[in-house]
């Protein structure tokens, strides 16, 4: 050992809560901080801080902050006299409860939802030793209660003439996955023709400020144009988008709510080729791995001890009168 190390450890990363924010109990968060020590040290305590924050950006190069959580554990109390640590690895475990109505983690255009992790070693005399890193906080809801989590499609009509059909083989996906996005259309006369059909994957955040200011914005993650030519459109088919790794997850709170769609844009003729378009959207969930893991994998409530038959008793004889 060559230098002093400080290090939070985390049993789980990120940090599920299950549950709407109305409805979820909390979390426990669980780990450990460690404390490597080159030769023996003083040190009057340790300290750990959970620090999270909400920033709205309204005006350039300005944020607006506000705190909603701030919280300090003692992992090492102050005493009369200094503690004297040896010249070894300290573990200090923590098991601290998270309210269950905390926002996701998340960076978008103009909201931004943070949380950081800062342990402390205060020594007398000397400068203290420090330590943080990111927390991050993510929710999940069960399938059978979620109906986000049905499988999507969006069917109508337009102009009382073009029949249309987009669906998708399922209503979540992981960042990186592959959409595929199967599109059908009838039309009842020839009066129009489609020319071409643009689909993009959009991601919409919509948060209120400080000012109670309620705002949307919505970006283009991903888009692409399709020859409608190449296709059978009264047999359908089916195109597949690649969802970027850097994507942001669905999430639901008080302060900022972040969904996607699939929109296509569908671009025709009619018969003095003037042109004409339509859009129709699709909504999809985005799930982190560890969402997707646990919202199709409930955990089990059998017992360890299933298996194990129960000790034997000494029989005893029972007298009725």
């Amino acid at each position: 050992m060559h230098k002093n190390t400080l290090r939070i450890h985390l049993i789980e990363d990120p940090v599920i809560l299950h549950g709407s924010p109305d409805d979820s109990v909390g979390r426990i968060l669980s780990g450990h901080v460690s404390l490597t020590l080159a030769k023996p040290m003083s040190v009057k305590c340790i300290s750990l801080r959970l620090k999270g924050k909400v920033e709205f950006h309204r005006i350039k190069e300005i944020w607006e902050k506000v705190t909603i959580v701030d919280r300090t554990w003692t992992l090492l109390r102050p005493g009369m006299d200094n503690y004297l640590l040896d010249a070894k690895t300290h573990m200090f475990p923590f098991e601290f409860a998270l309210r269950g109505n905390l926002p996701d983690s998340v960076n978008v255009a103009h909201c931004r939802v943070s949380y950081r992790l800062t342990s402390v070693v205060e020594r007398p005399l000397f400068w203290n030793i420090k330590a943080s890193r990111v927390l991050r906080i993510q929710r999940t809801c069960s399938p059978l209660v979620d109906q986000r989590y049905i499988p999507h499609s969006s069917l109508g009509v337009w102009a009382k003439s073009l029949y249309y059909n987009i669906s998708l083989e399922k209503g979540s996906f992981t960042p990186g996955e592959l959409i595929p996005v199967s599109f059908k259309f009838l039309s009842q006369t020839k009066e129009y023709y489609i020319t071409e059909i643009i689909v993009s994957i959009r991601e919409v955040a919509s948060y209120t400020d400080l000012n109670l200011k309620p705002t949307i914005d919505s970006e283009k993650i991903y888009q692409k144009t399709f020859d409608s030519r190449l296709y059978p459109l009264d047999q359908g088919f089916q195109v597949t988008l690649p969802m970027p790794t850097n994507i942001h997850c669905d999430c639901s709170s008080d302060i900022i709510t972040v969904s996607h769609l699939i929109v296509a844009k569908i671009r025709l003729m009619d018969a003095f080729q003037r042109r004409w378009y339509f859009y129709i959207n699709v909504p999809f969930v985005v799930q982190s791995h560890a969402q997707h893991e646990l919202s199709n994998s409930p955990p089990s409530y059998e017992s360890p001890n299933a298996e194990i038959s129960p000790p034997p008793y000494q029989r005893v004889e029972v007298f009725c009168h």
